[in-house]
């Protein structure tokens, strides 16, 4: 149950000027629920940031920009890597954030194999990584990967 507490407060108290030669009081009204202003102030905000995390989550998944620390995979219904012309498309500017980029997404979506070969390979004015792949039981499969955009770059300027 609330509580109504009355407290007599120096005029000015909410953001007014202060008349320093004459002292006025007012009085506030302050409920309390057992809540201090901390917790109350903590929960506005964890509900706020929830609130933004549901309304952003759908635009934060569309594909953005390259920044410096981000990589981005194109994943198309075809760009499951299992022939050239479904390459998974690395968008990279740095020729080891992409080869960094290819080893996570082999570690992602194909866990269990670990890379046994590999073959630059120009095709159709493209340029693609061929990645021989293995498991455990001695399977071997061939990942392709679309690799024009990190070829040769270095911090997105050519070697």
């Amino acid at each position: 149950m609330a509580k109504c507490i009355e407290r007599q407060l120096p005029f000015g108290t909410s953001g007014q000027a202060v008349n320093h030669t004459r002292p006025t009081l007012q009085t506030t009204v302050i409920i309390e629920k057992g809540i201090s202003m901390h917790s109350l102030s903590r929960i506005v905000l964890s509900i706020t940031l929830t609130s933004i995390l549901f309304v952003s989550a759908p635009i934060l998944a569309k594909e953005k920009p390259h920044h410096a620390a981000q990589t981005t995979v194109k994943k198309t219904v075809k760009a499951d890597g299992s022939t050239i012309e479904r390459a998974v498309v690395i968008i990279e500017d740095d020729t080891m954030r992409g080869i960094g980029a290819e080893n996570r997404w082999i570690a992602e979506n194909m866990p269990g194999y670990r890379k046994v070969g590999q073959a630059l390979l120009q095709q159709n004015g493209g340029v693609y990584d061929r990645i021989d792949v293995q498991n455990e039981a001695g399977d071997i499969r061939s990942v392709y990967f679309d690799i024009k955009s990190f070829f040769g770059m270095v911090n997105g300027k050519p070697l």
